[in-house]
């Protein structure tokens, strides 16, 4: 038992060292997020406008599958003035199952904004869910807030500059491995 408690203590000494020695990275990390979050909020926020500002309802036609990797279903419409255009309806404004079941040559009505925002479309029978969605991605929202809680964890890296004792108080008793 006093092995496995000896052990133990080791494995946690060492996965505190590595988040410590990554520290840094988690404030950077979390300084990426909250640009990325306030980008997304943007794009969303901009839609939204022009969606309830001058946005049209039209019949679509879906005509390639979901795509994995950008995560949206492209359908064909014609707009007010009889011009032929490719819209995306992406799974970060809809729910994404709802996005998947979408079939090639199935009739959608879609919501369209002029000027259009990066192809953007939005499934009219989703056009409420559009409008309460808050625009954020779960995966940065994740990232955010792990960064967030690291930093609380170890806040020693934001103070690496102010103490000329910092080394010797903060850094060698985490070398040694004080067990």
């Amino acid at each position: 038992m006093d092995l496995i408690k000896k052990i133990l203590k080791w494995v946690w000494a060492f996965f505190d060292l590595i988040l410590f020695a990554s520290s840094p990275m988690f404030v950077l990390l979390f300084i990426v997020g909250v640009i990325s979050l306030g980008d997304q909020y943007g794009q969303y926020n901009t839609l939204r406008k022009y969606m309830q500002d001058n946005s049209f309802v039209v019949q679509a036609e879906v005509i390639d599958e979901y795509n994995e990797d950008l995560s949206w279903t492209e359908v064909a419409y014609t707009d007010q003035q009889g011009e032929q255009h490719v819209g995306f309806v992406r799974s970060r404004y809809h729910p994404e199952e709802m996005v998947r079941a979408l079939q090639v040559g199935q009739q959608v009505t879609v919501r369209y904004s002029i000027p259009t925002r990066e192809g953007n479309v939005i499934l009219e029978m989703h056009y409420l869910h559009f409008l309460r969605n808050w625009g954020f991605d779960r995966g940065s929202l994740i990232v955010l807030f792990v960064s967030w809680v690291l930093i609380i964890l170890y806040p020693h890296v934001l103070y690496v500059g102010v103490d000329n004792n910092y080394w010797k108080e903060v850094i060698e008793p985490r070398l040694r491995f004080n067990i």
